[in-house]
């Protein structure tokens, strides 16, 4: 899921991750 690290911030917060406390829509520090 590279994907996920070049995701938008177009989109809120999709299925593919879960959204963590603290973080709003912005790309995860997965």
């Amino acid at each position: 899921g590279g994907t996920l690290l070049v995701v938008p911030k177009l989109r809120p917060t999709p299925a593919e991750y879960p959204r963590r406390t603290g973080v709003p829509n912005r790309k995860p520090l997965a």
